[in-house]
């Protein structure tokens, strides 16, 4: 079929699946070593004082946000991908259809007596 309308989806559902499994891990893993960083820092709260307690305090509020936004950045990205992929799987059926749709009424076409007028 010569149609220019049908052509395939141009997308790697496996690179897709594996990088949003990926970024899912990272986001996982990061959010294992800000509870375990967290654990840490409660220990060393209780022995720290006076002038290097408020360093420390914020040293460790900004490594925990800086974590956090991370984690929540993959965890945004692995879920764009995974709409995407979504979205051509839904894209590629549509055309599927649309071929098979065109290569029925082409058959039909083929098939029907020639009428003279």
């Amino acid at each position: 079929m010569s149609n220019t309308y049908w052509h395939n989806v141009r997308w790697n559902w496996d690179i897709a699946a594996e990088a949003v499994s990926t970024l899912l891990h990272i986001a996982d893993e990061l959010g294992d070593l800000r509870r375990q960083r967290t654990e840490m820092a409660h220990q060393v709260l209780v022995e720290a004082a006076g002038s290097y307690r408020d360093i420390f305090d914020q040293g460790m509020h900004d490594k925990l946000s800086t974590s956090v936004g991370l984690s929540n950045d993959w965890r945004a990205l692995a879920s764009l991908i995974q709409s995407r992929s979504v979205q051509a799987r839904e894209a590629q059926a549509e055309r599927e259809r649309w071929r098979r749709a065109e290569e029925r009424k082409q058959r039909e076409r083929n098939n029907a007596p020639n009428q003279l007028v």
